[in-house]
């Protein structure tokens, strides 16, 4: 699962100090067309650039005309670690960090450092329509989006330029917006959608024994913890914390709340996190970033 693939970047070359990354950017990567946007290029470093400054530089227009968080970036510190992102060519990109950051490759192929087109983005910004950004996207990905009905549905089109066709496999994606996980399990058996996620613990033993469902499940990457106020006595007091910790029921919960479905944990860090614990070596390494849906 944590295996890296080539996507946007074919391969990418990290500086020994773990401070300086360079992406080598696919050619021939188009962007989306849409009825509110014709790309005039293909993809290049030049949206790799943009997209990133938009997330970490606050004077940014963007940022200006319609504000934002960028809640992932800032959690991994990188609004406040990329020290810059540099073009060196049309389809080179140069991270610098201020600190080392051994993970850094794997945690930007995650869908929060999703590519934009920066010509759009020009556009939007000609037109005086720069909040439009965030309602008419357009990427590189798989499927091209169409229209938003508020807490209803998001509707994509395949897209017939994207650059790993084989694996579009359907030619329309729909989500159905629908917060209530019974009436998620009832659409789902009823036929009404065919994948639905997030299903209440009670309703997967059900699920299971349906012949016409099937349940995939596998090691999570979460920790359910209780977090006490230590500024606040008695809980300043750790032997008081100690207390409410052996006097909690940790199996009655599991068998309770979440069917069985979760062991109890003995650490911050879940069995299934990679965690670094080494340095980084001093041989020069090219992997491929895993790739990303847009």
């Amino acid at each position: 699962m944590l295996d890296l693939t080539p996507g946007l970047a074919e391969k990418w070359d990290e500086a020994p100090d773990a401070k300086t990354f360079t992406f080598h950017l696919r050619r021939g990567v188009k962007f989306q067309s849409t009825p509110y946007f014709k790309p005039s290029r293909d993809f290049n470093a030049d949206d790799v650039v943009f997209m990133f400054k938009r997330m970490i530089d606050p004077n940014e227009p963007f940022q200006k005309a319609h504000p934002v968080s960028f809640p992932y970036l800032t959690d991994l510190g990188y609004d406040k670690n990329i020290a810059s992102v540099e073009k060196v060519d049309d389809y080179t990109v140069r991270f610098t960090l201020k600190t080392p950051d051994v993970v850094f490759v794997r945690n930007i192929a995650m869908e929060f450092a999703s590519i934009v087109s920066a010509e759009c983005a020009a556009q939007l910004l000609k037109e005086g329509k720069p909040e439009d950004i965030n309602q008419k996207p357009v990427g590189t990905g798989a499927f091209v989006f169409r229209n938003y009905q508020k807490d209803s549905t998001v509707r994509y089109d395949a897209n017939p330029a994207y650059w790993n066709r084989e694996d579009v496999h359907i030619d329309k994606l729909v989500f159905s917006i629908t917060p209530d996980a019974a009436v998620r399990e009832q659409k789902l058996e009823n036929g009404e959608c065919q994948i639905t996620s997030f299903a209440r613990p009670v309703d997967i033993a059900a699920a299971k024994k349906n012949p016409k469902l099937t349940v995939l499940s596998g090691v999570g990457f979460n920790v359910a913890y209780v977090g006490y106020n230590t500024t606040h006595k008695p809980l300043d007091n750790v032997l008081v914390r100690r207390t409410l910790d052996m006097a909690i029921d940790k199996q009655a919960i599991i068998k309770s709340v979440y069917e069985g479905a979760v062991t109890v944990a003995t650490n911050p860090m879940p069995p299934s996190q990679w965690c670094p614990i080494t340095r980084p070596s001093k041989t020069r390494r090219t992997i491929p970033p895993r790739r990303a849906i847009c």
